[in-house]
């Protein structure tokens, strides 16, 4: 069957490329078909940006029903709208403040429909063959319509779950659609068992974010497919259920395929309400009670049909714990308020804070993709939200994802189909952060860039981990304590430094070539033992124990290198890279990254006395490396050479945040031909982060090695800052066997030091003297291995 399957699949490339090549940029007809309404071309509408500034510009923007390419309007403008060229001419007779995006939004519109056909033409014409090859592992390279009778459909996925997973995935009408009496589905993960959790997540709510419901089906689909095989999806589900309404406003989804790519609203009336102003939190605040806007609010809260199904599902399962909504675009993790700019106060407001973050950090570890953590409200003020309601009408913990891109520019509510996986995987990961604290009860985050993938032989590590009792009562901070082990043996305890929320434990020195595995256990003010990661022992941590050479550092404290500062294209008008101790402003860092340590390289250094007054504008700035020696010593192969470098970026303030790029390219040629090899970048870290880059993955290490790191500010109203510090080439990996006596500096050399660490060691029950197995136990084989290596040199 899985060559049928690929036969078939090789078919269909092979079709597509034929119909689309016959089909250029015409329309066929075959997959919006018997509509009242004639498709939206978008011929001629225009992609803007407006700063309305006076009472009479406002009202203008307000007044012409614009489409709102946004989830809300900007704080201090900045928002997005398509606009017909009659809506255009209104805006600039009234002096209204523009920019433009894109001078005809038609053809990419037509350019996404006449694929979108090309699909479904073949496969009615490989309808021959059977509907068997609809549903497999290539549904999430393309969006898919809600119902289709011949290309895969989003029912027909959900279908498929239930028929390969009867054990584990049920499914419920929870509501009907209030137009088209389409039924809204609630569907349950769950491996059985009473008084389970549960987390629940919605999609669906704008109807032209298609990336949502598939990123969101894309989770469903990973956590049954990992159950009994995955060690953490397995001990998540046996811990909690999951619930999920993939499709919560299928009329307007249905209606963005068939009729009008970038409808948002439900179809009530034919005029639409915003699925996600009609909630009671905050009700009719940074709403329109206007028809025709595309943030109708309805005529009252829960007065649609799609949020009374939400709200009664929620009041009707008080096993939910937890509520994510799904959106898109901007690369946003939020957080409530969202109808107010008050902050959650106390310990509630910072487990959801903590929560966003940890999310964040494991999609930039995931690739490299920056989701802002924030407040809802710091983007807009949005009232009747369902991430406010579940929080304060439910009680729930609730967070808000905007998925990529973003921004419009990188293709806003229409991204590319290759978006998806990339877009899906990422948050798939995040998500399982937030089922694990779920079913652990509480939240973990191991601070300053994450647990740990490699450990340097023969060297403790410390490991700094902040706990928080998101789903459970008080901890006692005294009990906190880190388990770990070498080389499978049995996990040995010891007590972790810290009070209230934040703790340090030690990773013990290990043999190059060995693995480290750790995890941490805290107990609650209730008797219960909690464990991060969940089920700690069978889902640990893991390290890779490696030596470590370092052929270059710099700190940048001494200006003694051939850093170079400009490029021949380069054509900032300020904050071009600078040299020197950084003034802090909301975008720009107070200190450097070197402990102790004050210089960096900066976008402009000084503050300028506003938060804009100094940053990167009109342009772009690059900063070059000296020559770097990447070339392999003896003993080590092109795979263990590393480049890796500290930085900081900001670019989510002013009227046009999350648009601009930091890119950062390699060449190994003395700075011939450069290559991206943090294209990703191009979010928003405003915090100093660790990258590190195996440098083998984009070309060979060489000793004519370059790196480049340039900042770009293309997009008006952006303010854009950066810095760089500690870069550093540096070799992974195990020269020869080391001898298993070698265990203190200096590394290389037995002697004395070694003889005495070894005998502390052994006093005190540290493991960096259990050098034999049975690993983990301290025992005379150790004494008499060491005796041995020692003496045999």
């Amino acid at each position: 069957m899985n060559a049928y399957r690929a036969l078939v699949r090789a078919f269909a490339r092979r079709a597509a490329v034929v119909t689309l090549t016959t089909a250029s940029m015409t329309v066929s007809a075959q997959l919006f078909v018997d509509h009242a309404e004639p498709w939206k071309t978008y011929d001629g509408q225009t992609l803007i940006r407006t700063w309305p500034e006076t009472p009479r510009q406002i009202l203008a923007v307000n007044a012409l029903n614009l489409v709102l390419m946004d989830e809300s309007l900007r704080v201090g403008g900045g928002t997005a709208w398509i606009a017909t060229p009659d809506q255009l001419e209104a805006l600039r007779h009234v002096g209204v403040r523009l920019d433009i995006i894109d001078g005809d939004v038609g053809p990419r519109v037509r350019a996404e429909r006449a694929r979108l056909d090309a699909e479904r033409t073949l496969w009615q014409q490989l309808d021959v063959f059977g509907r068997v090859a609809r549903i497999d592992d290539s549904f999430f390279d393309e969006y898919r319509p809600y119902q289709d009778d011949a290309a895969p459909d989003l029912l027909e996925f959900l279908d498929q779950l239930e028929a390969d997973h009867p054990n584990l995935i049920s499914s419920q009408v929870i509501g009907q659609s209030q137009a088209e009496n389409r039924p809204i589905t609630a569907h349950t993960i769950s491996t059985g068992g009473s008084n389970k959790p549960a987390v629940f997540f919605t999609a669906g709510a704008h109807a032209r974010e298609w990336i949502n419901p598939m990123t969101t089906i894309y989770m469903m689909d990973r956590l049954l497919d990992g159950y009994g095989v995955d060690a953490g999806i397995t001990t998540i589900l046996d811990a909690i259920d999951v619930h999920v309404v993939a499709m919560s406003n299928p009329d307007g989804y249905v209606y963005s395929w068939e009729t009008d790519r970038f409808w948002r609203k439900t179809r009530r009336g034919g005029f639409g309400v915003d699925w996600n102003r009609n909630f009671s939190a905050g009700f009719g605040l940074g709403s329109s009670g206007n028809t025709g806007s595309d943030t109708y609010r309805g005529t009252g809260a829960f007065s649609e049909p799609e949020t009374r199904a939400i709200r009664d599902f929620v009041q009707a399962n008080p096993e939910i714990v937890a509520h994510v909504d799904v959106h898109s675009f901007s690369q946003l993790i939020l957080y409530p308020y969202g109808y107010t700019n008050d902050l959650v106060p106390g310990f509630e407001g910072e487990v959801l804070e903590s929560i966003a973050e940890r999310m964040s950090d494991t999609i930039m570890g995931v690739s490299g993709e920056f989701y802002n953590p924030q407040p809802a409200a710091q983007l807009y003020i949005a009232g009747g939200t369902s991430m406010d309601w579940t929080f304060e009408g439910a009680g729930l913990l609730s967070w808000t994802y905007e998925l990529r891109p973003n921004s419009q520019g990188a293709g806003g509510f229409d991204p590319p189909p290759t978006e998806i996986r990339p877009t899906a995987e990422e948050c798939f990961e995040a998500f399982q952060d937030l089922l694990g604290s779920a079913a652990s009860g509480i939240s973990g985050r191991v601070l300053n860039g994450g647990p740990p993938s490699t450990v340097n032989e023969g060297q403790p590590q410390d490991v700094l981990v902040e706990i928080l009792p998101a789903f459970t009562g008080p901890l006692d901070p005294s009990t906190a304590t880190l388990f770990t082990r070498s080389d499978g043996g049995a996990f040995v305890p010891s007590a972790m430094n810290g009070s209230s929320t934040a703790f340090t434990g030690t990773l013990p020195a290990a043999t190059c070539g060995q693995t480290l595995e750790w995890y941490v256990t805290i107990g609650g003010a209730d008797g219960i033992e909690y464990t991060y990661p969940v089920a700690g022992d069978m889902n640990p941590f893991s390290a890779d124990v490696v030596g470590v050479q370092t052929a270059f550092f710099d700190d940048l404290e001494a200006d003694n290198l051939d850093w170079s500062l400009n490029a021949t294209n380069d054509d900032a008008t300020s904050g071009r890279w600078e040299r020197g101790d950084p003034e802090a402003t909301a975008a720009q860092p107070e200190d450097d990254h070197t402990p102790d340590g004050t210089i960096a390289f900066v976008t402009g250094v000084a503050s300028g006395g506003s938060l804009g007054a100094n940053d990167v504008d009109d342009g772009r700035t690059t900063l070059t490396s000296p020559k770097l020696n990447a070339a392999p010593p003896a003993g080590y192969s092109d795979e263990d050479a590393f480049i890796v470098y500290h930085y900081w970026y900001s670019n989510d303030t002013g009227a046009n945040p999350n648009s601009d790029a930091f890119t950062v390219r390699l060449a190994n040629d003395n700075g011939v031909l450069w290559e991206i090899i943090d294209a990703d970048t191009t979010g928003t870290n405003n915090a100093w982060a660790k990258r590190s880059i195996r440098i083998a993955d984009f070309m060979q290490p060489t000793a004519d090695m370059r790196i480049q790191f340039i900042v770009t500010d293309l997009n008006g109203g952006s303010v854009v800052e950066a810095a760089v510090d500690d870069v550093t080439v540096e070799f992974r990996g195990c020269v020869g066997s080391p001898n298993p006596a070698d265990i203190a500096p200096p590394f290389g050399l037995l002697d004395l030091a070694d003889v005495d660490a070894f005998i502390a060691g052994f006093i005190a029950g540290d493991l960096i003297a259990d050098i034999v197995v049975p690993f983990g136990v301290l025992d005379l084989g150790d004494v008499d291995a060491f005796i041995t290596a020692f003496l045999g040199g």
